[in-house]
């Protein structure tokens, strides 16, 4: 009982602007968002990353010049938009191209995994999109069901589910945290 009194102590000297961190979208111009935003659909819709080897096969429909791309792809990797290994577009912010225990199912019937916890409910806000997620407990195993709707969760379970927030503002990579 004091281990738990003294981690509620630690968490009540934080205020709620101690845990806001800016949405990714806030950071983007306008090509950066369109080409996140192929990149999420892309992983989502083919189940893998993105070989950027490929790019050039893509911009006319992106309406993205091909002299800008490199820079484009730069920005959003120095903004957090995307992680890039082995030239590869391997998450975009939530979605990853890898399975976790993190499935959100959207309403428009496709499905995804998400980097964390906080990201699946994020992809309610992300997608515009009413989401259920399926999870589990990266503690003990325990399963873990989510419904968002409207940007609310409507219902959960299990009744005592808490989730942690990690102060994501202190990572320069936000994928180190999840």
């Amino acid at each position: 009982m004091n281990a738990l009194l003294e981690e509620f102590h630690i968490l009540n000297k934080y205020s709620v602007e101690d845990f806001y961190v800016d949405s990714i979208y806030s950071r983007m111009n306008r090509e950066e968002e369109r080409l996140r935003r192929f990149f999420m659909d892309y992983i989502i819709d083919n189940k893998c990353s993105f070989k950027l080897d490929n790019i050039n096969n893509y911009l006319g429909a992106l309406d993205i010049k091909e002299s800008n791309v490199g820079e484009i792809i730069k920005n959003l990797r120095d903004k957090n938009g995307i992680y890039v290994e082995d030239n590869e577009v391997a998450f975009v912010y939530p979605v990853s191209s890898k399975p976790t225990n993190h499935r959100v199912y959207l309403e428009d019937g496709r499905e995804l995994y998400a980097m964390c916890a906080i990201d699946s409910i994020g992809c309610s806000f992300t997608f515009n999109k009413d989401v259920y997620i399926k999870s589990s407990c990266s503690h003990c195993g325990e399963k873990i069901t989510i419904s968002v709707k409207a940007g609310e969760i409507v219902d959960h379970s299990p009744e005592d589910i808490h989730i942690l927030h990690v102060n994501t503002n202190k990572f320069k990579d936000w994928g180190t945290s999840c």
